[in-house]
C-alpha cells in the first residue's frame, strides 16, 4: 500500500507540474529528490487568503457586494455577474494570486470572526446530521462535501454549495429511471 501511495504521489505531482506549465516542459522540476520544487499549492492558498484579508482591512473590498454576488453566483453563471462575484478574480486586479483562497478567509472577509465560526458550525452540523440521518439525499450531499473537500476548502466555497448539490438531481433522476426499469422487468 505504501508503494502505491508513493507511486500515486509522484504521478499526481508530475501531472500537476505538466498541467501547470505544459508550454515550458523542459524546465519542469521533476526531480525524484525534490517533488515540491517551486511554489506549492498551500503557499498560494495562504497568500491568497492573506491578500483577501488585507484588501478587506484596507477598505479596498466591498464585502457586502461580494457576498451578495456570491449568493447570486449559486444560481447564475459567473459571466452574467460583475468581477467582484469571483473574489480571487477581483483580488488579482490588486495583487497577483494563484486563484482561490481558504474557505475560512472567504467567510472572515464577509462576516468577520462570526463567519469563521459560522462555517465551522455549519460543516460540523452537516456532518453530524448526516451521520445520524437516514435521509439518503442528506447523506449523499455530505459525502459530496467530504469528497470535494480539497476543492472547496482551498479554492472556493462555491463548490461547497453548488457543485455538491449537483449530485442530488442526478441521483433523483437515476432513482426514477432505476425504479421504472425495475418495474418494467
Amino acid at each position: 500500500m505504501i508503494l502505491f501511495i508513493i507511486i500515486g504521489f509522484y504521478l499526481l505531482t508530475a501531472f500537476g507540474n505538466i498541467r501547470g506549465d505544459i508550454k515550458n516542459f523542459d524546465n519542469i522540476n521533476m526531480s525524484i529528490l525534490n517533488p515540491f520544487g517551486g511554489i506549492t499549492n498551500q503557499g498560494e492558498v495562504f497568500y491568497s487568503s492573506v491578500a483577501f484579508i488585507g484588501l478587506k482591512n484596507y477598505g479596498l473590498l466591498n464585502t457586502n457586494k461580494s457576498f451578495e454576488y456570491f449568493v447570486l453566483s449559486l444560481i447564475l453563471p459567473s459571466r452574467y455577474l460583475p468581477k467582484i462575484s469571483d473574489l480571487p478574480g477581483y483580488v488579482s486586479s490588486f495583487t497577483p494570486i494563484g486563484g482561490g483562497s481558504g474557505v475560512f478567509a472567504y467567510f472572515y472577509v464577509w462576516f468577520g470572526i462570526y463567519g469563521v465560526v459560522g462555517i465551522a458550525i455549519f460543516l460540523s452540523f452537516l456532518i453530524n446530521l448526516a451521520y445520524k440521518s437516514s435521509n439518503e439525499y442528506l447523506i449523499l450531499y455530505s459525502v459530496m462535501v467530504l469528497s470535494t473537500y480539497p476543492r472547496w476548502f482551498a479554492y472556493s466555497p462555491i463548490t461547497l454549495f453548488k457543485l455538491c448539490l449537483y449530485i442530488l438531481p442526478v441521483y433523483f433522476i437515476y432513482k426514477i429511471m432505476f425504479n421504472s426499469f425495475r418495474k418494467g422487468n
